[in-house]
């Protein structure tokens, strides 16, 4: 609980009234949450100490996970009054809703406020449920105020995963993530890394699903590190980790990350292949380039080759022929929505389409690059059909010189595959949600 971390109530009220001023400035464009706050406190590093980080962080991620929550009882509780004047009670509220203050806390801060209300009101608040006042004209309505989803992206998935999984699906997408990392094993193994960092006075625990994933619980800063500062890990989530280990690249292989990124998938596949082969990782954005690039010295990492794509590919590869293709492709990232709670509300079912319709035009622009018997793999971080098995079915319908392929796994992938898709659902993997699909060329 956030609780344990308070020194006094006076500051918590500072760092209320700081993460209102953070919340005010968050840009609408498509910067993950995670990303910009984590940005954010590197650019005002004198401002916040470890502890600020560490409440402003969760007061922010709990108002966004539960704003619809938090509203309906806010208009429960004080009827005549504008939730928008009074966004750290908001907070508060939140705070409650995710179980990181007690109910005499958030009481206490109910009288600061000076706003009256009605006691017997109050009290049924302890439920963390929604105010018998509420009229519900469907369950998807009720799902969507509860646990704070768009009700069309609630009632999408209902459609689509059912009702009940959809519930367990919308309460876990609400749930703090873990920090997790992938231990570089160009470098050093996993066991080797944990006892470093527990000896530096981090508390580690190992993943139970990547032979090279650790879950970091400890608030420590971890960029510090002297195993940071020498490459000794990424950070990942175990889903991604886990993409790695289905696609599992050989010592031979000669592969294009198409959509590179950053880099986290194509280091992974270069510590897989021991820094044998040859990786071509592209990426649009220059930021992204320059950021590989810092990436791949500090890992250690020579199998690799970066570049910027230009407008022009077929000039600008014209003799790259690949065994493999990695597309980890532009998505909603519906899968990740743990990490940014904000994205609910920036997505729409026609950019989801969108997404969808992008990404057969990125799969048919660099098939091409594929030499016979090459095999593509797709991936996203979606939970949505349409983006995921529904790509996969327009793009087989269209390009007759590839089939469904098969998966050859890492030995440590113990999950069975019997197609030539594979989702990693989150609630039964407990990680962020992915999608891999595998096309073979044999045309």
């Amino acid at each position: 609980m956030i609780e344990d971390k308070i020194i006094s109530k006076g500051i918590l009220n500072l760092v209320l009234n700081e993460s209102v001023t953070i919340l005010n400035g968050i840009p609408r464009d498509s910067t993950a949450f995670d990303v910009y706050l984590a940005s954010y406190f590197r650019a005002h590093q004198k401002r916040y100490g470890k502890r600020d980080r560490t409440l402003i962080r969760t007061i922010l991620f709990s108002h966004l996970r539960y704003t619809l929550r938090t509203e309906v009882w806010f208009h429960f509780l004080f009827p005549h009054i504008d939730v928008d004047t009074h966004t750290p009670l908001c907070m508060s509220l939140s705070l409650f809703f995710n179980k990181e203050i007690t109910f005499q806390t958030l009481i206490a801060f109910c009288n600061e406020s000076k706003l009256t209300f009605s006691t017997p009101r109050m009290t049924l608040l302890r439920t963390r449920k929604l105010p018998p006042s509420c009229r519900f004209k469907s369950l998807h309505e009720k799902l969507s105020l509860m646990h704070s989803f768009p009700e069309w992206l609630v009632k999408k998935w209902s459609h689509t995963f059912g009702k009940k999984l959809t519930t367990t699906l919308c309460a876990f997408l609400n749930h703090r993530a873990p920090l997790t990392i992938r231990a570089n094993t160009l470098l050093v193994s996993r066991n080797d890394l944990k006892k470093r960092l527990i000896t530096a006075g981090h508390t580690v625990r190992s993943c139970p699903l990547s032979p090279a994933g650790l879950f970091i619980d400890s608030d420590l800063s971890l960029y510090n590190t002297d195993e940071f500062k020498k490459g000794y890990f990424e950070i990942q989530d175990e889903g991604s980790q886990l993409i790695g280990y289905i696609i599992n690249p050989s010592h031979f292989d000669y592969i294009w990350d198409v959509c590179a990124g950053s880099g986290g998938k194509t280091l992974h596949c270069a510590a897989l292949m021991e820094n044998k082969g040859n990786i071509i990782a592209t990426d649009p954005r220059k930021s992204m380039i320059q950021e590989l690039e810092k990436r791949i010295q500090r890992a250690g990492v020579t199998n690799v080759h970066r570049a910027r794509l230009s407008t022009n590919i077929n000039k600008q590869f014209k003799t790259l022929s690949a065994d493999m293709i990695i597309i980890d492709a532009p998505c909603s990232g519906t899968g990740r929505l743990r990490r940014d709670p904000m994205l609910r509300w920036k997505l729409s079912p026609m950019s989801i389409k969108q997404h969808a319709d992008k990404n057969i035009e990125i799969l048919d622009r660099y098939a091409r690059f594929l030499k016979q018997f090459g095999r593509l793999f797709y991936c996203t971080c979606s939970l949505e059909e349409e983006e995921n098995e529904g790509v996969v079915k327009r793009f087989l319908e269209t390009h007759r010189d590839f089939e469904a392929g098969s998966f050859t796994p890492h030995a440590s992938f113990t999950q069975k595959i019997t197609s030539h898709q594979f989702r990693i659902d989150p609630v039964l993997f407990k990680t962020d949600g992915f999608f891999v699909a595998v096309f073979e060329k044999i045309g």
